[in-house]
């Protein structure tokens, strides 16, 4: 019972974010996020992910200026 009232509240949830991510043209669903944690998000949604904040996968490594500038460049193309 718990499954399907937990599968119900992820279903009702896919909804609302497809009413509210409708109006958004494929081509501009553009993705950047803080680590590369959003993929499955991207894919479902139909986003393509330009890159993350911080490229390192560990949280305690620096962000490089150079990779931010890469990555705001490629937001604006």
């Amino acid at each position: 019972q718990c499954a399907e009232s937990y599968t119900a509240s992820l279903e009702a949830l896919v909804k609302e974010m497809e009413s509210v991510l409708d109006p958004v043209p494929v081509k501009m669903r553009k993705l950047v996020s803080e680590h590369h944690n959003l993929g499955y998000f991207a894919e479902r949604f139909d986003f393509s992910v330009l890159g993350a904040m911080n490229a390192a996968p560990g949280s305690l490594s620096e962000t490089d200026p150079r990779h931010l500038d890469e990555l705001a460049d490629s937001m604006l193309s």
